[in-house]
Formats: structure tokens, C-alpha cells, sequence
């Protein structure tokens, strides 16, 4: 097992920035956003008889497990991620990183 956790948060399109900013401010070293489309039966909507799917950033941060709640906490909090609908954030372990070159 490594010393890193991979933080997931999916929010808004266009707010994956600002997360990776905040997480920035917090510790990280930098994220990788991904363009994607929300199904949760929070966020289908109806136009002309046509389901829309709202398009999402997907931003994606490996971090020493050290900093990974500090995070976490300006995340949830900048972004409501309590309330339903405004976003996901999971942590995941990291069991081996390549690449990955973050100061002690």
C-alpha cells in the first residue's frame, strides 16, 4: 500500500477548476478534470420530450494521505457537495503511483 488516496469529485461543468483551486490552496499539487454526463435521477430533465443529461466535470487528485480530510473538507464545504444534486466525492486507496512526484 502506498501513502496516497485518489479523490474523486464530480461537480457542475465548468466549477472543475475551482475545485482543482481550492484543492490547490489546501495542499495538492495539481488534477486532471475529465468532461462527463450525469444520469442520477437527481439531474435528468425534460426539454421537447427528450431526456437531457447534464454534462459534468469529473476532477480527479492523488494526494499524500496526510492532507487528503483538509481537502475533503474545503471541498464539501465550497462546493454544498451535502446537498443532493451538487456533487459527489469519494477517496479511493492508491495501492502503487508512477509518475507522481510530490514533495515530502
Amino acid at each position: 500500500m502506498s501513502d496516497y488516496q485518489c479523490i474523486f469529485i464530480v461537480t457542475e461543468r465548468g466549477k472543475g477548476d475551482d475545485v482543482v483551486a481550492k484543492a490547490e490552496a489546501s495542499g495538492a499539487y495539481g488534477g486532471t478534470i475529465v468532461s462527463s454526463r450525469g444520469s442520477s435521477i437527481h439531474e435528468k430533465r425534460k426539454l421537447l420530450h427528450m431526456m437531457i443529461k447534464p454534462e459534468k466535470d469529473v476532477v480527479i487528485i492523488v494526494v499524500k494521505k496526510t492532507i487528503v480530510e483538509k481537502i475533503k473538507t474545503v471541498i464539501r464545504e465550497r462546493f454544498d457537495l451535502d446537498k443532493v444534486g451538487k456533487g459527489i466525492l469519494f477517496v479511493i486507496d492508491v495501492e502503487d503511483v508512477v509518475g507522481v512526484d510530490i514533495p515530502l
